[in-house]
């Protein structure tokens, strides 16, 4: 009943009541009508606006939730001294330490220079550092760039990180669609972890 006088009032708001007088138009509004009719409105407004904000916190926690920094697979000795040289060990040294925002500007010095699948691994990292400093919109295109390149050995890896990164953008269609396809391969290294991370998103 609350519902329908909603309705009810929310199209008094809108359409009103008119009569006639003098050969002209007028609007008659009682300030009930007017009052529900606001109420309604805001409510058409307001609660899609709460949802999408209950939705996106849900993603964000769920992107935290399953990110866990990969290990480095590329230079892993670095790790034991603090002697590296140049620019790839230099950015290898500074991600295993945690400083992101200075292992990713080692990366970039070198990124260019490369060529795949050396280009590949560094995207990969480069990606997975924006997403530990929760920066996914930016580690969205190294992520597609890597993913794209079909690596030999990180391409499995890219993808799943690439669905978080999707994730963390509050893109929920393409990180469903990157999940699927990896819960279609039945070899896939990620594919639990994607069965589980697509369960509680659906």
């Amino acid at each position: 009943m609350i519902g329908v006088n909603l309705i009810y009032h929310s199209s008094s708001l809108i359409f009103a009541i008119t009569h006639m007088e003098n050969g002209e138009q007028k609007l008659k509004l009682t300030g009930r009508s007017a009052f529900f009719g606001l109420v309604a409105l805001g409510l058409v407004v307001l609660i899609p606006i709460y949802f999408w904000d209950q939705q996106s916190n849900f993603d964000a926690h769920l992107f935290r939730g399953h990110f866990e920094l990969y290990e480095n697979h590329v230079a892993p000795f670095v790790a034991a001294t603090d002697t590296v040289k140049g620019d790839l060990e230099a950015g290898f040294y500074y991600y295993e330490k945690g400083a992101f925002p200075q292992a990713i500007q080692h990366f970039e010095r070198i990124l260019e220079t490369l060529r795949p699948p050396e280009k590949g691994s560094l995207q990969l990292y480069i990606g997975i550092s924006y997403l530990a400093m929760e920066e996914p919109k930016k580690a969205l295109p190294y992520l597609m760039a890597m993913v794209q390149s079909d690596h030999p050995y990180f391409h499995e890896t890219g993808q799943w990180y690439l669905a978080l990164a999707c994730l963390g953008c509050e893109d929920r269609n393409d990180a469903i669609g990157m999940l699927e396809t990896i819960i279609a391969d039945p070899d896939h290294a990620y594919r639990a972890s994607a069965d589980r991370l697509l369960r509680k998103i659906t």
